[in-house]
């Protein structure tokens, strides 16, 4: 038996190593812009909500000053 060749690599087990390298980096990349276009487009949803104002209840916070209308004379219209 020492006629035999030593056993080579087979041409599978690294072409497959260099594949998945690739498909790796690829994925790597084109997961690194999906969270920078996430990223971007919540930045741009925040700054559109945030440029409307909102109420709670329809209420406010803040300080309410009563305004009345002040009446010179009064109308005797309903004698």
């Amino acid at each position: 038996m020492a006629d035999t060749p030593a056993a080579e690599p087979t041409p599978k087990a690294s072409s497959s190593v260099l594949a998945r390298t690739p498909r790796r980096r690829r994925a790597r990349t084109l997961s690194i812009v999906v969270v920078i276009t996430l990223a971007v487009a919540v930045y741009l949803v925040w700054r559109y909500v945030g440029a409307y104002e909102s109420t709670d209840d329809a209420q406010i916070d803040g300080h309410v000053d009563a305004i009345s209308a002040q009446i010179t004379a009064t109308s005797l219209r309903y004698s």
